[in-house]
């Protein structure tokens, strides 16, 4: 599943961050499996051939905190635009 996840902006796929993401997704049952694609992507399905098919690549980013708060007050957020699913991660 790593090499279907671009790390960028902060995390590489070595990243824990990333290991952890794989970790858990690779745990989900069928259901959990829909909500995160409905989250991520805006469709419950994946393409023919699975996540390696979707375009554009699911991209996992750093979300930059903002003082006073830290990286811990904050929730994974997604954005999908025409070229680019992106996931926020702290």
């Amino acid at each position: 599943m790593t090499e279907c996840i671009r790390a960028d902006h902060g995390f590489t796929s070595d990243s824990n961050t990333i290991r952890y993401l794989v970790n858990v997704l690779s745990g989900f049952n069928a259901s959990e499996q829909r909500q995160f694609l409905q989250f991520v992507t805006g469709s419950p399905r994946l393409p023919v051939g699975g996540l390696r098919n979707l375009t554009p690549q699911l991209t996992v980013v750093r979300k930059a905190s903002e003082p006073p708060l830290t990286s811990d007050d904050y929730l994974p957020s997604a954005m999908t635009w025409y070229s680019r699913k992106l996931l926020f991660l702290s």
